[in-house]
């Protein structure tokens, strides 16, 4: 080549290689990029992650690398790719194995591909604001920040506030097809959730196993939405010290629909099986088969089996909630009367009455004209709710050998 410089070819470890024919290349290059030229022909792929075509692949081997990279103003652009399962190293109590890709001022814009991989023991012990996979996951203006097909299996998230499992805060954004099983809190702080902590942008078809703390604004799938939640559910327990806090939503002003939960919800106020909060927004379609919400103060204010308080927004029909759903006064654990009392209503704060006697069939309210997908459900048919029985899941989701982890009524 003229002027001295050097072309280097290299190979990228994922593609088969067999014998190897040799040829003569010819090289081009201009303001446009490169290309090359020989016969037999050659071809040229390019993966510098500078579109979701180009992913940079990640695998055992270099996911620890990617953590430090996609952490820098080049590395937060790019576009990635999830060869393979992966698991984090095990570090002692209190440790991080783990640093949230994106912060506040440097959010991640391009995109993530778990390709249905799951990431096992992802652990981290913060003490700041915005932890998870990714911190903040922002647009760019012209297209949507994505995280999708990506299980997180085991391990913990702690941090100050906007914590979540997959993603800390979403601005601009989606997550979709993803799950932990992991505890996701903070000891002070508020928006946490167990797949996202605040999400502005959309969350769809996924769903959290472990428990759910923090100060206020606490959700089995999201802690404060102002955006889209669709298609998703939570089975831990969700809890906080003041308020706001519901199996699937803690506070939401956006649209939930078709998300159920199954965990006990405690708190002070403002609690709800589904969201404890409502301030705008929709709630449709939603389930709420808590065996117990528990107030922890003794302060008797905004209870609900589906919506704890209901301050504008529309409730939807559609809303059901277990008959015999406990509301419970700690730490005395005595029964107590929510205000307003529980009346059985579609559209009301409380929902339809469910009997959770094996009585009444799981497809009779999960049902397609009530808008729960075949295509995303998997409902069993002549099964009926029952203690101990099997909820629908989530079809295709990440590491089919680990999930779904069947979710059952308690």
């Amino acid at each position: 080549m003229s002027g001295g410089a050097t072309l280097t070819l290299t190979y990228n470890g994922t593609a088969a290689v067999g014998q190897i024919t040799p040829v003569s290349v010819g090289l081009t290059v201009s303001t446009a990029g490169f290309s090359l030229t020989g016969s037999p022909a050659v071809s040229v792929a390019i993966i510098d992650g500078q579109a979701d075509t180009r992913a940079i692949p990640l695998e055992q081997g270099n996911i620890l690398a990617f953590n430090k990279y996609a952490n820098t103003a080049n590395g937060l652009t790019r576009h990635y790719k999830l060869t393979e399962d992966v698991t984090l190293p095990t570090v002692l109590a209190g440790e991080s194995n783990w640093e949230a890709i994106g912060e506040d001022g440097s959010s991640f814009n391009g995109s993530f591909n778990g390709q249905n991989h799951t990431i096992s023991n992802l652990t981290i012990n913060a003490t700041s604001d915005l932890q998870g996979v990714f911190g903040i996951i922002n647009g760019n203006g012209t297209t949507s920040a994505i995280v999708k097909n990506v299980g997180l299996t085991g391990g913990s998230i702690n941090g100050l506030g906007g914590v979540g499992g997959v993603v800390g805060m979403i601005v601009r954004g989606t997550v979709e097809n993803c799950y932990s099983t992991g505890n996701v809190g903070s000891v002070i702080g508020s928006a946490n959730g167990g797949v996202v902590g605040y999400n502005g942008g959309r969350v769809e078809n996924c769903y959290s196993t472990g428990d759910v703390s923090g100060t206020s604004q606490v959700g089995g799938v999201v802690g404060h939405s102002s955006g889209t939640i669709v298609n998703c559910y939570s089975t831990g327990d969700v809890s906080s010290g003041w308020g706001q806090v519901g199996g699937v939503a803690g506070i939401s002003s956006g649209t939930i629909v078709n998300c159920y939960s199954t965990g006990d919800a405690s708190s002070t106020e403002r609690v709800g099986g589904v969201v404890g909060w409502i301030g705008g927004g929709t709630v449709e379609n939603c389930i709420a088969l808590n065996p117990a919400i528990t107030r922890t103060s003794g302060i008797i204010l905004d209870f609900g089996r589906v919506v704890g308080r209901f301050d504008g927004g529309s409730l939807g029909t559609g809303n059901h909630a277990r008959s015999n759903m406990a509301f419970i006064d700690d730490p005395t654990s005595t029964p107590f009367t929510p205000s307003p009392p529980v009346i059985s209503d579609l559209n009301g704060m409380h929902g339809l009455d469910v009997a959770v006697d094996g009585t009444v069939a799981l497809d009779s309210v999960f049902s397609v004209g009530r808008g729960w997908d075949p295509a995303v459900w998997d409902v069993p048919t002549g099964v009926n709710f029952d203690v101990g029985g099997v909820l629908p899941t989530l079809k295709n989701m990440p590491g089919e050998a680990l999930n779904p982890q069947e979710p059952r009524i308690r």
